[in-house]
């Protein structure tokens, strides 16, 4: 079956529905084949779409860009400071303790933990 891709030139493409059943969520997948071209110029947009992802991060993160600045993230702050993943939350409510929220994730830079000690909030 590989061989006679390759041979037609044709791709498979898998699509996932979202369905709701009974208040469930399930992922029904469909296949779609497409020529060779149809691929390029998918996977050519999917490129562009990271390309702009990635200057979106730049620009929200400045600092960041073109700095090689080392990012904490909970588990390495606490084993480092001692303390738990509950008073981290405390220090971030507090605004003692400064962070970045990247994908869901809370991170923290070396400069961020280094004012923090220098504070001497904890």
């Amino acid at each position: 079956m590989k061989i006679d891709r390759v041979l037609t030139g044709k791709y498979p493409i898998y699509f996932f529905d979202l369905i709701q059943i009974c208040g469930y969520n399930f992922f029904n997948p469909r296949i779609m084949n497409i020529d060779r071209d149809e691929f390029e110029s998918y996977m050519e947009r999917i490129l562009e779409q990271i390309d702009l992802l990635h200057k979106k991060a730049d620009r929200l993160i400045p600092d960041l860009a073109g700095k090689n600045t080392k990012l904490f993230d909970n588990q390495d702050l606490c084993q480092l400071l001692n303390v738990n993943k509950r008073t981290l939350q405390r220090y971030r409510s507090k605004g003692a303790l400064k962070y970045l929220r990247i994908g869901g994730k809370t991170f923290y830079t070396t400069d961020q933990v280094n004012d923090f000690i220098r504070q001497g909030d904890f």
